[in-house]
Formats: structure tokens, sequence, C-alpha cells
């Protein structure tokens, strides 16, 4: 197994949190550290929720196929209605609301699996995000998540589920990735879990990302924020380019050493870890999708399909 070229960083993600950077606090409170780290509070993931879907919104209903070349992703443009829209109701986060079991999304009805109040979409600094049909995974659908990667910008678009999760689940998801993509100093993460304690502000806890190997393939890491550790899925191969592969995180949420997080790529276990803080927060917020920095080439599109959170694999 060749060597990853990776740097440990703590901020792996560079993310501005969602709402109220101080669970239990009024949205005014830290938004001058919030500004200088993530611009005003209008280009903020928070204040973007209500443009939630751009491809498949929570207003009107249209469709509008755009069928591209062979080859190419087909993308469907145009509004959906979602059984509560956040535009109609007003709905901002619920911080007593907790993740139930089972929870999935195939994207079956657009982005609305992800309707405050315990989940949203957005775009950030460049990023876009669309609802495709091919690939897909299974069903009709996927969600393609674009970024660009240019030195010197975080570029993101993804997706959150929000709420009080359960102290031990499995977090799923599968993805497609096109073309590989030279990470090096940069950054290019799938998956990133923040949260916060009662009356404090939100910090980031975890992330899943790809660094590459020095044959250039793209390997799985685990980032620690809490421990400022990077450890690299060894285990198992660089993730396939061109096909779907799916990922797996077992996810014990434990504020002593009780903790435990494994990996699984394709049903390969890639790390296991145990004996370690793991959440010392109360509630939380899960990404999943596309966040990009210094990549090249800079603009890289990511497909994701079946998104689960369970008791059992």
């Amino acid at each position: 197994m060749q060597p990853l070229r990776l740097l440990r960083r703590r901020s792996s993600s560079c993310e501005c949190p969602r709402g109220a950077p101080t669970r239990g606090a009024p949205v005014t409170s830290s938004l001058a550290s919030l500004s200088s780290r993530c611009g005003t509070r209008e280009q903020r993931p928070g204040y973007l929720a209500r443009a939630t879907n751009s491809a498949w919104t929570c207003g009107g209903v249209s469709a509008i196929l755009l069928v591209a070349a062979c080859g190419e992703p087909t993308v469907v443009m145009g509004a959906r209605v979602c059984p509560q829209s956040p535009q109609d109701s007003g709905a901002t986060e619920d911080f007593d609301a907790s993740i139930e079991m089972p929870w999935s999304t195939g994207f079956e009805d657009g982005f609305c699996d992800y309707a405050l109040p315990v989940g949203y979409c957005y775009p950030l600094s460049g990023g876009t995000y669309s609802l495709v049909t091919s690939p897909v995974h299974s069903g009709h659908y996927a969600a393609a998540f674009t970024s660009n990667g240019d030195a010197g910008a975080v570029s993101q678009a993804r997706c959150v589920e929000q709420g009080i999760f359960p102290t031990a689940a499995y977090y799923g998801a599968w993805y497609f990735i096109p073309v590989s993509a030279e990470v090096d100093a940069g950054n290019l993460n799938l998956w990133h879990f923040q949260g916060a304690p009662s009356g404090q502000s939100i910090h980031y806890v975890w992330d899943v990302s790809l660094a590459n190997q020095s044959d250039g393939g793209l390997q799985v890491f685990f980032l620690n924020s809490l421990a400022d550790a990077a450890t690299p899925a060894s285990a198992v191969p660089a993730v396939p380019i061109g096909r779907w592969f799916h990922l797996e995180v077992y996810f014990k949420r434990a504020k002593d050493d009780g903790g435990v997080i494994s990996i699984w790529q394709d049903d390969q276990l890639a790390v296991h870890l145990t004996g370690l803080v793991t959440d010392d927060t109360d509630w939380g917020q899960w990404y999943v999708g596309n966040l990009a920095k210094g990549l090249s080439p800079p603009n890289l599109t990511v497909y994701v399909d079946d998104v689960t959170i369970d008791s059992s694999q």
C-alpha cells in the first residue's frame, strides 16, 4: 500500500455553522467571529436555506429535463412541492429534535428529505448541487455536488441532517467520483460532523475525507478534530473512479473514552478506533456532499445516493 500525502489539519472542513453559532443562544451572538471566518451572515450556509433546493425546490411544480450527450449526467431542472416548505412554514432549527432511525434518502423526492427543521442543503463559494437521472445507484435519481476548488477558495455543496443523534448508529452513503483529482496540500471532504454542547459554540468533531497516495489514487482517511489526529484507511485500496462505492461509519458517541469509530469501504473494514472521545456535543450536524480546496483540476462533481442512518448494517 502506497503511503498517503496527508497533512494533519485541525479544521479540515473550514465549515461555517448553520444558524445560531451558539446552541441555545440568539442568532446574533458571535456574528463578528463568524463574519471574519465565513464572510457576512448572508453569505453563510444558514442564510442559504431559503434556497434549499437549487434544482429541486420546495415551492411550485415543474419538470424540465435536460438530456445531455451520451456519457454525460442528465440533470433534472425544475421544482417540486415538499410536504413542508421552509419558505411557507418559517421552520428553523429544533435543538430538541431527535434523529429517528431508520432514516434514509435516495433523492426520489428531490432534496425534500433534508427539509427544516432537521435538514437543509446549500452551495457556497462557487459550489452547486442538482438532481440527476444518471448516474444513479438505485431508483431514478441521485444528487450531484460540484465544487470549484481553486487555490485559496473553499468551495462546497452539501446536505445536512441535524438534531440529537443516536448514541450509536451506522451512517452510510453511496458515492460516484467520475475522475480523479490531485488534492496535494488542499482538501477533498466527503463527510463532516460538527455540533455543540448546550449553550456552547458549534465546533468540529470528525471528518471523512480523501487524500492522494503517492501513486495518485484517492485514499479515505478519518480526521478526529477532538484529538487533532488523522487516521488513513490503509487496510483498503484507493476509492474506485468511475463506479459507485459505499462508505459506512459506525459512530458510537461518547464524551469519555468509551467511543468507537469504524469505517467500511465497500464492506471492507478500513478504520477501527476504540477507547476514545468521539463526540463531546449534545446536538449535531452531519454534512454529506463535496467540499474542496486547491484541487487539480479545480472543478469536481461527486454523485451521492442512498444516504442512511440505521441501528444495524
